[in-house]
């Protein structure tokens, strides 16, 4: 059962918008062979809420799946997570470089790249505002608190929670 209901001016005859949201990888011992797609669920309901279908895109190796998943999609969602390595805007490693993951990397650059040459509108969060960064030829900081003189604590981990920014 859905517990959130979409909003009460669609009309059931209204087209939902549909958003593609580029899975995570996720390893759990509860699941069959130890690995899945996932997306975490607090992205999927606030598009639920908003009345949109939310469309998950999973991590494959196949042009072919991403081209028919990305036709159906109306926009893309672009969510939180590690960092993207830096091979990707043309640096090498440099120390504070967290956890990255290359599968995920890939996936979603591939999929915003797309996105930007057909005009699909993109909505990144946190990483995603990172990857559209990336994937439309920008560079990241690997690491800000390293790498610019004075800057700014954009991290509070480990003093606070993850959410407490």
């Amino acid at each position: 059962m859905i517990e959130n209901e979409p909003p009460s001016n669609l009309q059931t005859n209204q087209r939902r918008v549909v958003i593609g949201i580029p899975a995570l990888a996720h390893t759990c011992d509860d699941i069959l062979g130890n690995q899945a797609s996932a997306v975490p669920n607090s992205y999927i309901d606030a598009l639920v809420r908003v009345g949109a279908t939310p469309l998950i895109i999973p991590i494959v190796d196949d042009q072919g799946i991403l081209n028919h998943l990305m036709g159906m999609a109306d926009g893309l969602m672009l969510v939180g997570g590690p960092d993207i390595h830096p091979v990707h805007y043309a640096q090498t490693v440099q120390p504070g470089l967290r956890q990255v993951t290359p599968a995920r990397d890939k996936l979603e650059l591939t999929l915003t790249r797309r996105a930007l040459r057909d005009k699909i509108p993109v909505f990144g969060i946190c990483r995603g505002i990172q990857v559209l960064n990336v994937a439309a030829g920008g560079s990241l900081w690997q690491d800000i608190a390293s790498q610019v003189s004075q800057a700014q604590k954009h991290d509070q981990y480990p003093d606070f929670r993850e959410d407490y920014l």
